[in-house]
């Protein structure tokens, strides 16, 4: 029986959350909180797309899948929301109340 063994994962650089990422999990990605940092920051709405090269991810890689399930549980959790061109913002709690 042969086992498939995926490539470790390189740690997200600037992530202040790297260390508890990567005890979490054996294929770390960028914390939620750095990806709301990264969100914030940038001058309009991001893609996916534009927020894995922001992060530096290949296209090809198990860095953009683990991204892509992050973010589906970051939307489903309230903490994104996705508007109709896919394009990704972050909820402001603070102004909801």
């Amino acid at each position: 029986i042969s086992t498939l063994m995926k490539k470790p994962v390189k740690p997200i650089d600037g992530d202040p959350h790297r260390d508890r990422e990567q005890a979490k999990y054996d294929q770390p990605i960028a914390s939620r909180e750095h990806l709301l940092d990264v969100i914030k920051q940038a001058s309009a709405p991001l893609s996916i797309e534009k927020l894995a090269k922001k992060l530096g991810f290949k296209k090809l890689s198990d860095q953009r899948e683990a991204l892509q399930r992050r973010i589906g549980a970051m939307i489903r959790d309230g903490q994104l929301i996705e508007n109709r061109m896919q394009q990704l913002l972050p909820v402001d709690a603070d102004a909801l109340k």
